[in-house]
């Protein structure tokens, strides 16, 4: 890809956030447990108010995870954050090369991740993208904006990356 359509592609400001069927999953399991507590500690249960609190903070635990997740693209630059990561930036040059994994093996990480490799040079340190929080469509955008640099296919499921 010719540089000028790498600079005119990228010139767009993006965003993505976590999408709204993350949270509907992810809360909703929390808020309906919390419902259940709520009405129990109504009805005078021993201890249901502080079960009612457990599961609140929870609830209000994973609704500020999910919201911290984010991916953004300026100027030729690709950010991912997330709560336990931190912001980590590359730009398109220093990317030597990207692709879509699911990782099932290891006990702490995201099962789907789309993985960016910097080039050695920059001494910089691989991001892995938690890909199950964020839409399709926002993610086809981020692969768009990769462009050769992913070396595997661009179809991904949540049981492969065929």
């Amino acid at each position: 890809m010719s540089v000028e359509k790498r600079k005119a592609e990228s010139d767009m400001d993006f965003t993505a956030r976590a999408c709204a069927s993350t949270y509907a999953m992810l809360a909703g399991i929390w808020a309906l447990l919390l419902t259940l507590w709520v009405h129990s500690a109504q009805r005078h249960t021993a201890g249901a108010w502080n079960g009612v609190a457990a599961t609140g903070s929870t609830l209000a635990f994973v609704l500020l995870w999910i919201g911290c997740f984010r991916i953004s693209i300026r100027q030729n630059t690709l950010s991912y954050r997330s709560l336990f990561g931190g912001t980590k930036r590359l730009d398109w040059d220093e990317i030597e090369r990207s692709e879509i994994k699911v990782n099932a093996t290891k006990a702490f990480g995201p099962v789907c991740q789309l993985a960016l490799w910097p080039e050695p040079i920059t001494q910089k340190k691989p991001i892995v993208i938690n890909m199950k929080v964020f839409s399709t469509a926002d993610l086809n955008r981020v692969l768009d904006f990769l462009g050769p640099k992913l070396k595997t296919k661009r179809r991904f499921s949540l049981t492969s990356a065929d």
